[in-house]
């Protein structure tokens, strides 16, 4: 289920000492920019994200089939939306995003108005939709077929000026994930998969030290224990919620290292190496081209890329890497390079493994619907 969960959309909220007050410093704060704008060195939320969205759709397909040796599941040809904007926060809002105990840390910082129902902020909003037709397990001469497979979120956060704190997070999944093959290999079609149909809510204290995560098992249809975990800021690395690790990989686009703190509902918190390259965004060069060429296309339709000027996609890729000895298999970002022309960063690509060797996943641009006027 961990790998599962982490399709698609897997953030880091820093300590927010300093947009906070306290006195407690991080030793490693992500460096970051609000590459999402013309001008990345505006840190903050800019009115035009909360006039129109950036709304863009990618294909999902499996480009590995599994290499476990036990069993293969195969995915049919998905989709996968994303939708970035800002959003006023009003009392009414606040009290659905921000749980009772940490409610009066993000009143306190609200304004705008002398009217106290009135106050507000702006926080960014980041919602997702990964949706797979089919999915299919086959264990020896047995199948099993799985459909409508899905994994919605969206979460709030705070602006690269207060670092991406994050606020909320929900995510809706229903899914069969990948099971393990060790150290106890599968003995039956059923031992090759675990069914997951549940909605987390997770709620933070506004310096980020502190989650709470409701758990709704559908399948069940109870809710389950709150998870509380402290002291998230603790550690000497940024913290983000894996909802919006879309933005938090394009926030840090760059060659430099970084590691930082990432809290996955279900899975807990986890240390994870952020790093770039200039790899391509395919080693297959028949792959590679027709790739780029369609991507060109779409960024052109918005004037992403020049046109009259010929101009050559360029890109950076971030792989994102388990921080531990056994680190297993990186997932893969890529973006349009921002040039000096005032050109916004765009994600173009998202490559990510299956759990247990089980195969792998690619999104692809494919169309983008709207953009913010930045």
């Amino acid at each position: 289920m961990k790998k599962f969960l982490a399709i698609g959309a897997i953030g880091l909220a820093a300590c927010v000492a300093a947009a906070s007050g306290c006195g407690t410093k991080l030793k490693n704060y992500a460096s970051m920019a609000s590459n999402w704008y013309s001008y990345p060195g505006n840190d903050k939320i800019q009115p035009a994200f909360s006039a129109t969205s950036e709304k863009m759709r990618y294909s999902v397909e499996q480009t590995e089939l599994s290499k476990n040796g036990v069993y293969e599941v195969k995915y049919e040809t998905g989709e996968y939306v994303t939708e970035f904007t800002a959003e006023k926060i009003g009392m009414d809002k606040l009290a659905e995003i921000a749980s009772e105990e940490f409610r009066n840390e993000y009143a306190a910082k609200t304004g705008g108005a002398e009217d106290e129902s009135e106050k507000f902020m702006i926080l960014y909003r980041y919602s997702t939709q990964l949706s797979v037709p089919k999915v299919t397990y086959t264990f020896g001469t047995e199948t099993k077929t799985f459909e409508n497979e899905y994994r919605n979120t969206t979460s709030y956060f705070m602006s690269v000026e207060d670092y991406l704190s994050p606020v909320y997070s929900i995510t809706e999944i229903k899914c069969a994930s990948p099971a393990s093959t060790s150290p106890e290999k599968p003995k039956t079609l059923e031992n090759c998969y675990i069914e997951v149909d549940r909605i987390y809510e997770s709620f933070y204290s506004f310096t980020a030290s502190d989650v709470r995560t409701k758990v709704y098992d559908r399948a069940e249809d109870r809710e389950l224990a709150t998870v509380s975990v402290s002291k998230l800021n603790s550690g000497v690395y940024s913290v983000f919620d894996s909802a919006y690790l879309d933005v938090v990989a394009r926030a840090m686009k760059g060659t430099t290292a970084q590691t930082v703190s990432l809290y996955t509902p279900g899975n807990g918190a986890a240390e994870y190496v952020i790093s770039g390259s200039d790899a391509p965004i395919s080693d297959n060069a028949e792959l590679l081209e027709a790739q780029l060429s369609n991507i060109s296309k779409v960024l052109e339709g918005k004037n992403l890329l020049a046109v009259e000027d010929a101009e050559q996609l360029s890109t950076t890729a971030l792989s994102i890497t388990f921080n531990n000895t056994h680190p297993g298999t990186s997932q893969t970002y890529w973006f349009a390079n921002a040039n000096n022309n005032g050109k916004r960063s765009v994600m173009i690509k998202y490559s990510c493994p299956l759990a247990y060797d089980a195969g792998r996943l690619e999104y692809v641009l494919r169309d983008i619907e709207s953009l913010p006027d930045v």
